[in-house]
């Protein structure tokens, strides 16, 4: 996320930027809690 906000800062400006976070912190999250469905742990529960 630290990688991706300078970048999208620069290409969306600062709102658009932090919507484009939100978005791929949820994005990251929801991939993260299918792969430890795998291994037993429920997130979304």
């Amino acid at each position: 996320m630290f990688i991706a906000f300078p970048w999208l800062l620069g290409r969306f400006g600062f709102w658009g930027a932090i919507v484009a976070s939100v978005v791929l912190t949820v994005v990251c999250f929801v991939l993260f809690a299918r792969v430890l469905v795998f291994f037993d742990i429920d997130l979304l529960a």
